[in-house]
């Protein structure tokens, strides 16, 4: 498995600036909006991140769920897709969640693999409470976990 974060692909429903946040943390990012996407399908959208060896990332739940899914159905592999949540929240919370989530499939089999937010929140809320932080979080400043959290 990997053990560093593989590169990104942003979905075009994913705040563009994402991507500049992301690079400054050393990430390598690329972009519906850059790749000249925007009126490509999910399906399409997918394809493209897997053929640039990329994860995913979006806010669209339902569709690439299912795409996920008929994915695996027909026998074809994907880079992986990250969903998170979409809902008002800060830009830097977005940020946090989005590097996290990135380190923590480092650690996974990513590929042709379906991630939600809701899956490692749970996990560090699980290991917050055992004291402990899951694989690559070490670097994560208490206050950052904490922002990603939503407890400030």
């Amino acid at each position: 498995m990997a053990t560093w974060p593989p590169p990104a692909y942003l979905d075009e429903c994913v705040d563009y600036r994402l991507a500049g946040a992301l690079r400054e943390w050393g990430f390598t990012v690329s972009t519906a909006l850059e790749a000249g996407a925007l009126e490509a399908s999910d399906e399409a959208q997918l394809a493209y991140a897997t053929t640039l060896g990329c994860v995913t990332i979006t806010h669209n739940r339902a569709h690439f769920r299912r795409l996920h899914l008929r994915f695996l159905a027909d026998g074809r592999r994907h880079g992986g897709i990250i969903v998170l949540p979409q809902r008002r929240q800060p830009f830097s919370r977005l940020v946090v969640r989005a590097a996290m989530m990135l380190r923590w499939i480092a650690a996974r089999d990513y590929q042709s693999s379906y991630f939600q937010w809701n899956d490692l929140q749970q996990e560090l809320l699980r290991d917050h409470r055992g004291g402990s932080s899951p694989p690559g979080f070490l670097d994560f400043p208490a206050p950052e976990i904490g922002h990603a959290l939503g407890w400030w």
